[in-house]
């Protein structure tokens, strides 16, 4: 009796200490999350993409952004098994709590890992655009304050940069200790969030949301859901449990494959190209019956989901009136992501026309240098080099 009683003491010890058990680990995780920021006011990110004015908080703001991701991954984790804590389930002044008292209930939770959940931006002008994910933890880059903070870290890069619904202007995931990456705040301040954390802690800067393609995408239920179900996955990898979930998921972005945005700011690659607004996908069996559908909002981002999909192989389908209609092939895999994007071709059912051209010649025209340009307007976007 006196032994247990010793033992229970020091179980209880040990948990003031904020010691982890592996036992606890590996038989019900508990994760402590934390959607970064709250309440639409000066500690929070407001990115203004049209049709949204300043302010508006259907717009985006990283606050709403990284509840949507926060929510998703409790979702799921509890669906997966773990105990989840979190600290704000509202996105109002009085739920955005000090850092110092996050940090203060991560301590008393009884976790045994601590996410934060962020986007990131340059703080360059709108020149200078980059989008890539990025992972901190406290301390100095290789040395971890809190043992195991940089594995945690690491487990969840590589599911992040298997998103391709986004462009990535790196394709390589980012891991600095805090100390290392900010120098100019002083010597060991660090994120405020992972200060005095005593739990394998990471934060986790998911995009960059000045990227305006990207604020797009995150103001998108599916996609932050997405972000949210790859933060379980690299749970599941840091605790050994991606053989525990046996459901997957298919996702991906549906763009016009020729037609070009018209905006002015900074867009890397495919996301030169129009999203499809409005677009239908279905998911579809062996047989064609139809097991899921969803429609593409119309906030320029293209995203389409179906959670919850038995492994298996499966045909998307995709349609919208002015494209032709597309089927690919996806193979759905237990407790993993199949992407899978649509580059539709527009409807052009009549030849195309020249609506205008430059120069025009009249007889009283003055003669014309060889080098002028000869611009041809058509009533169909057109492929500019065989034209």
């Amino acid at each position: 009796m006196k032994k247990k009683t010793l033992f229970s003491l020091l179980l209880l010890v040990l948990a003031v200490l904020g010691v982890n058990f592996m036992w606890a680990s590996v038989n019900k995780p508990h994760v402590y999350i934390n959607p970064g920021h709250g309440g639409h006011t000066s500690n929070d990110r407001n990115v203004v993409v049209p049709p949204f004015a300043a302010g508006d908080t259907s717009g985006f703001w990283e606050s709403n952004s990284n509840l949507k991701k926060a929510f998703a991954m409790r979702n799921i984790l509890w669906k997966k098994g773990y105990d989840v804590s979190i600290s704000r389930v509202k996105n109002d002044e009085e739920d955005d709590l000090a850092l110092s008292t996050i940090v203060a209930l991560s301590n008393a939770s009884g976790a045994d890992v601590f996410f934060s959940i962020h986007s990131n931006a340059t703080g360059a002008g709108d020149g200078y655009r980059i989008n890539h994910p990025m992972g901190l933890y406290r301390g100095y880059t290789g040395q971890p304050e809190i043992a195991g903070s940089d594995s945690l870290a690491n487990c969840l890069g590589g599911f992040l940069l298997e998103n391709t619904s986004t462009v990535w202007s790196s394709k390589n995931y980012i891991v600095y200790g805090d100390w290392t990456y900010y120098p100019h705040w002083g010597d060991k301040v660090g994120l405020g969030v992972l200060r005095g954390n005593r739990v394998v802690s990471m934060l986790n800067e998911g995009s960059f949301h000045d990227y305006i393609p990207e604020a797009y995408r995150l103001i998108n239920d599916d996609y932050c859901w997405v972000e949210g179900w790859n933060f379980t996955l690299g749970a599941d990898k840091y605790f050994h449990r991606l053989d525990k979930y046996n459901m997957g998921i298919v996702t991906g972005n549906i763009r016009d494959d020729r037609m070009l945005r018209t905006a002015s700011y900074v867009m890397l690659g495919d996301d030169k190209r129009q999203p499809v607004n409005g677009a239908v996908a279905r998911l579809l069996d062996a047989s064609g019956n139809v097991l899921q559908s969803c429609q593409v909002d119309s906030i320029e981002n293209g995203i389409y989901l179906f959670k919850d999909v038995a492994p298996g192989s499966y045909q998307v389908e995709v349609s919208e009136p002015a494209h032709f209609t597309q089927t690919k092939p996806v193979e759905v895999k237990p407790n993993a992501s199949t992407y899978c994007n649509f580059d539709l071709k527009r409807v052009r059912n009549t030849p195309p026309q020249v609506v205008s051209y430059s120069p025009v010649w009249t007889p009283d025209s003055a003669d014309r240098r060889c080098n002028v340009p000869i611009v041809l307007q058509f009533n169909w976007d057109m492929d500019t080099k065989s034209v």
